[in-house]
């Protein structure tokens, strides 16, 4: 609930002078914390649209679905409650998609918060890159940082939720 509340406020400086176009929509996938809290506080002063939700099975992949469930923007940005993301996401998001022609599947910069972040679990690279055939996503797109089209799980389907952080291993 500490990292949350860094993450939230964020959020909030990134959608400002945005907010009838952002909304929030925050999952909470079992937490034993003050969480709850926190997220009913966030909602009570938020200048956006901020839904909360609860997802009793266990697993990332449970999370974002019922997350997804909730949403009705036609860009779905996904974020950890321990991620805190830049002033301008927003902005840049809608910038960017505006350009495309084709469904287009985004992640980006990954850096760590504090010291105690994994290294397997970063993006440090800012470069831009385009995906070929052979290239593996897992390498450049990470949960805590993904954006695309709602078109995209229109075609492909929802997250698959034997996998991810919280399941079978």
């Amino acid at each position: 609930s500490q990292q949350l509340a860094r993450t939230l406020e964020s959020i909030s400086k990134a959608a400002h002078g945005l907010d009838d176009r952002v909304e929030l929509v925050v999952v909470d996938n079992g937490s034993t914390d003050g969480t709850s809290a926190v997220l009913k506080a966030h909602a009570k002063t938020a200048c956006y649209s901020v839904k909360l939700l609860s997802e009793p099975h266990r697993g990332k992949g449970f999370a974002l679905n019922k997350g997804l469930s909730a949403t009705s923007g036609d860009i779905i940005a996904f974020t950890d409650d321990d991620c805190c993301l830049r002033p301008d996401y927003f902005r840049e998001a809608v910038r960017l998609f505006s350009q495309d022609t084709v469904p287009t599947f985004r992640g980006g910069c990954a850096l760590p918060g504090d010291s105690d972040d994994l290294r397997f679990s970063l993006i440090t690279s800012d470069e831009e890159r385009i995906l070929a055939k052979r290239d593996h996503p897992c390498e450049w797109l990470i949960g805590c940082n993904m954006i695309m089209p709602r078109s995209i799980f229109e075609k492909v389907g929802w997250f698959d939720t034997r996998f991810g952080p919280g399941t079978a291993f």
